[in-house]
């Protein structure tokens, strides 16, 4: 009885499932949805997918010279996304590496961000799980060119909601074209600033709309708290997370200045700060000690005046008002002083403080070492950014007279990216969004009047008869021209992508060809990799510790992390040490084995018929004076000139240094000083052009 009534019961919904009235309103829903794909919307979603394309393009451009990790950074990220996928996500968290700053090692939990090998790795995982079969290295080598394209559409919803879909389109266009972006979201370039600025647009986009004044109580706490895990996430994946904090706090404080606090301000503020510090001080390498930060301070600081601004509006009294902020304030800089007092305010890092005050960098020579680090100049503004650097200061205007929460936002972004930006060259990564935002508002304010010419609208006022009319083809080509001047030149967007990866190029600024590829380092690598005892203890100059280790599967003494700068100043004065002193050093640290890297050729002179050398200076020929300054030597008592068939004068260590003799030994002799070989370094590999150079060290006799 019960299973008739079952069967009548399913037939009876059935029936009704596919009454007339229900298939009649299923229809009138599709009909809905139809009419919301305006053309606007279709022109706007197929302009962003064309966009989307193009930017992926433009970043997997590199592929042609080989599919490779670029620079020394993503293969410790790649080293630690392999290490996770084969040993677990708990494993990572107790990983002491002693293949790397041997002997200590590294305790990698505690000097890494687990951001980005955590990420890949589940990833990684995803993919095979649907079918794909990729190893994690093909993973880590597209993952940048994945987050630049998120990254693209991001902006585009930023930008669409601060200005509109013609904003949008046209913040996502720069960003897609961005030189700078793509030089960090390009095919292989599998390290920290991908999530980085992915993630920093991220969270100004939900952070603005948590602000949005026709939200209800609820949707503003969702979005802040969709904005604190991903400020949280942030703070897991890239140093700079610092910046992005410090933004929103001051962001705040500026609408305060501005009189726009508003209750919805406090809530998402201090939705936003809360969960993110509290994912923050999971993170081993941060840690509860983050809480005692400076910028940590400060933010926190910040939620407590937020507070009080909300205490003090039911306080009629103005008098009554101004005492209750001086008691405030008094008592946060007593709070702040004791704290101080007590040794509990943990200093910013040195790096950071560098970009802070530039000057800083001048007494950091390891820091100031690394090209990146070095100020920004116009002409690196205007190679990377294009037109846009010189109409992104109208977008300020426009922002600045409208002036409601999202734009004060981004003129603060853009404003302290540009200081940051012009601190640090590579840094202008974090300008690119601000740059594209702001000229894309500006590009769209100049271009409006001129649409309305074209379209025949009326946009001045009959009375005003002195306006000399003009046709709609003024309108028109005034748009076209405007276009053409801001529009982003393709050849640096293509010359950012379009070069070889740091390895296929043998760390060189060049663009080799098929016929003339300079693979030296690959081969050197590849050597060491397979002749090399497994016991072996290399020692290297710190910029290619990451590829010994991981490429050439051997430990190291220091690599790209600069964890340990005593050490790098060890290796330095090896370097540039006598036979004698050098091999001591070398002998306290297990080392068997030294590489050397020159870049130098070799050309016959004409007229006397001897051997012309030239040194380009990419490789130790020209970092042998960082060498000197890290370990606090004078460079003049070491160097020694010689001059190439065109009368140019190099600077190179002199023949009497361990470097100047494993140099002049792998040339195969010196044309301009005495020479004699090193006694203790044989020489065991050279590459094809004798850049790399590989030497055993031979004890022998050393007390």
């Amino acid at each position: 009885m019960s299973s008739t009534r079952t069967k009548e019961r399913l037939k009876g919904s059935t029936k009704d499932y596919f009454s007339s009235e229900t298939v009649m309103g299923s229809l009138r829903s599709i009909g809905s949805i139809r009419h919301k794909f305006t053309r606007s919307l279709i022109f706007s979603l197929g302009a962003l997918a064309l966009i989307v394309v193009i930017g992926a393009m433009l970043r997997s451009l590199s592929v042609r010279w080989g599919f490779y990790l670029t620079e020394f950074d993503p293969y410790w990220q790649y080293h630690q996304t392999q290490y996770i996928v084969d040993h677990g996500y708990l494993a990572w968290f107790s990983w002491h590496d002693n293949t790397v700053w041997f002997p200590w090692g590294r305790s990698v939990a505690q000097s890494s961000y687990p951001g980005i090998p955590f990420s890949a790795a589940a990833l990684y995982t995803f993919l095979n799980v649907l079918g794909l079969n990729l190893t994690v290295f093909d993973v880590c080598v597209i993952w940048p060119v994945l987050m630049g394209v998120l990254t693209i559409i991001l902006v585009y919803f930023l930008g669409k909601d601060i200005g509109g879909k013609e904003v949008g389109i046209f913040s996502a266009l720069f960003i897609a074209l961005s030189a700078s972006h793509i030089s960090r979201t390009s095919l292989g370039f599998f390290d920290d600033e991908t999530v980085g600025v992915f993630t920093l647009v991220l969270v100004a986009l939900l952070f603005l709309r948590s602000l949005d004044s026709r939200r209800t109580l609820k949707g503003t706490i969702l979005y802040a708290i969709a904005t604190g895990l991903s400020l949280g996430y942030l703070q897991a994946t890239w140093g700079a997370s610092i910046y992005v904090v410090s933004l929103i706090a001051l962001f705040a404080g500026v609408l305060i200045v501005f009189r726009k606090y508003s209750r919805r301000l406090l809530v998402s503020y201090s939705v936003t700060i809360s969960i993110a510090f509290l994912i923050a001080i999971q993170v081993p390498r941060i840690g509860v000690g983050f809480l005692t930060q400076l910028p940590t301070l400060s933010a926190i600081g910040m939620a407590l005046l937020l507070c009080m601004m909300e205490f003090t509006r039911n306080i009629q009294n103005s008098n009554m008002r101004i005492a209750s902020f001086g008691v405030f304030f008094i008592a946060l800089g007593s709070t702040y002083l004791l704290l101080e007092y007590f040794g509990l305010v943990s200093p910013l890092v040195a790096k950071f403080i560098s970009v802070l005050n530039p000057f800083e960098r001048v007494t950091q020579p390891l820091i100031e070492s690394v090209a990146e680090h070095r100020p920004a100049t116009w002409a690196s503004f205007f190679y990377e950014m294009g037109s846009i650097l010189f109409i992104a200061p109208l977008g300020f205007y426009f922002l600045l007279r409208r002036s409601n929460v999202r734009d004060l936002f981004v003129v603060l972004l853009g404003i302290t990216a540009l200081y940051f930006a012009a601190s640090m060259v590579r840094l202008t990564l974090i300008l690119a969004p601000a740059l594209a935002i702001l000229a894309s508002v500006a590009v769209v304010e100049l271009v409006k009047p001129f649409i309305n010419i074209a379209r025949e609208t009326v946009i001045f006022s009959k009375k005003r008869r002195f306006v000399p009319k003009v046709g709609r083809e003024f309108g028109a080509i005034f748009v076209i021209i405007l276009l053409l001047l801001v529009f982003p030149p393709l050849s640096r967007a293509v010359d950012s992508s379009y070069t070889p990866t740091t390895l296929a190029s043998s760390s060189l600024p060049v663009r080799p060809t098929d016929a003339n590829s300079f693979d030296d380092w690959i081969q050197a690598l590849s050597w060491m990799n397979d002749n090399l005892p497994r016991e072996s203890v290399v020692a290297a100059w710190w910029d290619y510790g990451y590829w010994i280790t991981v490429i050439g599967n051997h430990t190291t003494l220091a690599d790209n992390g600069t964890i340990n700068s005593t050490q790098i100043a060890q290796i330095g004065q090896m370097f540039l040490s006598n036979e004698t002193q050098a091999t001591k050093i070398l002998k306290a640290h297990d080392v068997t084995h030294v590489v050397v890297f020159v870049t130098w050729s070799s050309t016959t002179s004409s007229t006397t018929g001897s051997q012309d050398v030239k040194f380009y200076g990419f490789g130790e020929d020209g970092k042998w004076r960082w060498m000197a300054r890290i370990a606090g030597l004078n460079e003049t008592e070491f160097e020694e000139t010689t001059k190439d068939s065109s009368g140019n004068s190099y600077g190179i260590p002199n023949a009497n240094t361990v470097l100047g003799k494993m140099i002049w030994n792998g040339i195969g002799g010196s044309p301009v000083s005495s020479y004699s070989a090193p006694e203790h370094f044989n020489l065991v590999f050279a590459s094809t052009s004798r850049w790399v150079l590989v030497y055993q060290v031979n004890y022998t006799g050393v007390s």
